[in-house]
């Protein structure tokens, strides 16, 4: 094969993978799994509460956008990497 067209087939397939990997990134935002990191937890047994808080004080049980953007800018930042 060209030396060419092999550069050509591996961007084509990285490429394809970034894709895939921002394209799972994007399901989990929309099915709202997006991890939360407990900074603060409630329970001392280390048992996970919804009285948890995130980084950003919020309780588990709030929707945090800015745990949301966290994530999405992780995704968008970790070129190749493959999480």
């Amino acid at each position: 094969m060209d030396t060419n067209t092999d550069k050509q087939t591996a961007a084509f397939i990285a490429l394809h993978e970034e894709c895939e990997r921002l394209r799972a990134a994007l399901a989990t935002i929309a099915k709202g799994d997006s991890p939360r990191p407990v900074i603060l937890p409630w329970r001392i047994d280390g048992r996970p509460s919804k009285h948890d808080q995130c980084a950003h004080s919020k309780f588990m049980y709030e929707t945090c956008g800015d745990c949301i953007e966290d994530f999405a800018v992780d995704a968008l930042t970790k070129h190749g990497a493959g999480s």
